[in-house]
């Protein structure tokens, strides 16, 4: 079926290539604001059609998933992205899409390299050996400049799974920061046992990274109220982090100084991750206090980071 492409379908073809996949709530969000709901269904089942998206699948309440298909990328002049959609993966891609989407309205992730592009860089033979987060990207939080490894997790993996995780990731200097956003509490606890083993086998000392801990729809609900847990069980929300106004005494943590020796120290030291793009200025909100919680800190040694 051959039809004429609109700007606005144009547009919708870059969002869902920039994004891997997206629902079709999130396409009216971001393609299809004040339009019903069934005119956006009626427009892309009219551009599957036409072959320049697919209808990949379901979630679990039966919200429809859509990529791009080669065709839509040879309609913008893009090329095809490494892995188009994999129905086993469709709940965490497009959650992962609310991620992002969280944290770009808060001015971070702007950078943002997926899952799907730092596998370009690894090779074939070698992929399976290597463990990859779902996105990496650079933020000023705590005053300071962090490559930050995000990973969603919607359900707990084993020990082992989070312990070799944890050793690769030793190998990986650059990344100064893990994010872990988290379905709920429970999958924190093996998460945060072997973080914890692996520092006190030795395995990571005088290491810089950090680890922190949010919950998925805390995060996507309330943005920059959300609370940030470290390794210690300490909280703060993420607009603290942002509009972070630095201490008194030095914090402990060696972090990356500027993007330019992050990118350097990427592409010699962790050549799976590739190049990331340039730290785009982006104006913060105004700073307010920190949001204070009774009862949420324990008492540690630990410094922010």
């Amino acid at each position: 079926m051959n039809i004429k492409l609109q700007e606005r379908d144009l547009s919708l073809l870059k969002t869902i290539l920039r994004y891997g996949v997206l629902s079709t709530k999130q396409i009216t969000s971001l393609c299809f604001a004040n339009i019903a709901q069934t005119t956006v269904l009626r427009r892309l089942r009219l551009l599957q059609e036409a072959g320049v998206l697919i209808n990949c699948g379901h979630l679990s309440d039966g919200a429809k998933v859509w990529s791009i298909s080669k065709l839509g990328c040879k309609m913008i002049n893009e090329k095809p992205p490494f892995r188009f959609s994999n129905r086993n993966t469709h709940q965490h891609d497009v959650c992962l899409v609310n991620v992002r989407l969280a944290l770009e309205s808060m001015g971070l992730s702007d950078n943002w390299t997926s899952e799907f592009e730092m596998k370009r860089n690894v090779l074939v033979y070698n992929r399976q050996d290597r463990i990859i987060p779902d996105g990496v990207f650079v933020a000023e939080l705590n005053g300071e400049t962090h490559i930050i490894a995000l990973e969603l997790e919607l359900h707990a993996k084993s020990h082992a799974r989070y312990r070799n995780l944890f050793i690769d990731y030793t190998f990986k200097d650059a990344i100064s920061l893990i994010w872990y956003v988290v379905k709920d509490e429970s999958i924190i606890k093996p998460i945060l046992k072997e973080w914890r083993g692996i520092e006190a086998e030795g395995k990571r000392w005088n290491h810089p990274q950090k680890i922190i801990f949010c919950i998925y729809n805390d995060l996507v609900k309330n943005k920059l109220d959300a609370k940030i847990m470290n390794d210690a069980g300490e909280f703060r929300t993420i607009e603290s982090l942002i509009n972070f106004e630095k201490p008194s005494q030095p914090l402990s943590t060696q972090t990356v100084e500027n993007l330019e020796n992050a990118n350097t120290e990427i592409q010699n030291k962790n050549k799976d991750f590739g190049p990331l793009p340039k730290l785009k200025s982006k104006p913060l909100p105004p700073s307010t206090p920190p949001h204070q919680h009774q009862g949420d800190v324990v008492e540690s040694t630990a410094t922010w980071s």
